[in-house]
Parts: C-alpha cells; structure tokens; sequence
C-alpha cells in the first residue's frame, strides 16, 4: 500500500457503475489536455474527450477503462467520472469491435450510394461514424494498455 493520500471515485456510463471506491490517482483525457486528480483537489469540471479513465486503487494497482466522451468533476476529495461508455480494458473484445467497425463503414457507404446528404440518412451517417471512431478507439486501447 502507498502513503499517498486516497479519494473517493466513481466511474459511470449508461451500463451502470464501473469502479466506485478509493484511489490514489485518476488520470483522464480531458478536451483541453490531459486530468490528474489526486486527493484534495482543487474543485474542477472536466469535460471528457474519448480516451481512457486510468485509476490506482488504494492498494496501487491500476485500473484502465476505454472511455467516449463526457465530464469530470471533483471536490471535497470527491470526483464522479460520467461518461457515454466505458469499457474495462480487460474486457474490449476485438473481433466485436472489428464487426461494429464494418457494420458502420458498410453503413457508411450504403448511404453515399443512396444520397447521403439527406437528413434522413446524415443523422445515421453520423452515428456510424461515431460508431466507427468507437470500435477503433476500443481496438486501439486494447493495444496500448492489455499487456500491462
């Protein structure tokens, strides 16, 4: 166990609570740059680009999480994390993202053949898009972080 000074934190997405207990350090990518929170930190509101939510528990193990986008906040040795997904780097499945990846691209390319300027068919465009991003960003935390 360290002699650092632990928090209170909770990781959520829409899935429900991902991490909710004490850690010594969380760093998250914020829009602006990068966010440590350590305890006794300056109050602070975050907003959250997608990236990873990295904690060290109380015990100094660390904890990664891909993340999509959203916010932080912290204050009274207290930050909540919400964000639209998050995924335990344990547990990103790389053949379920290579298929969210083609479902989407082929998506993609169906509607340019069917006049993809249409607003019926950009908000869609736009979700695979972000769907796309998303099975990439998985595939590619995965890849930086499994092996550590």
């Amino acid at each position: 166990m360290s002699d650092r000074t632990t928090f209170a934190i909770r990781l959520i997405s829409p899935e429900g609570v991902q991490f909710d207990g004490e850690s010594q350090i969380a760093i998250l990518n914020g829009v602006g740059g990068d966010v440590g929170l350590l305890a006794n930190h300056a109050p602070i509101v975050a907003d959250l680009k997608m990236g990873t939510c990295r904690l060290q528990d109380s015990d100094g193990a660390w904890h990664t999480w891909a993340t999509a986008e959203g916010f932080a906040t912290s204050s009274n040795s207290r930050a909540t994390v919400l964000v639209e997904e998050a995924v335990n780097v344990d547990d990103i499945d790389i053949a379920a993202a290579d298929e969210l990846i083609t479902e989407h691209t082929n998506r993609i390319a169906d509607a340019d053949k069917h006049g993809g300027e249409h607003d019926v068919y950009s908000s869609g465009v736009e979700g695979s898009k972000r769907s796309v991003a998303w099975g990439e960003h998985l595939k590619a935390v995965h890849a930086a972080h499994a092996s550590n």
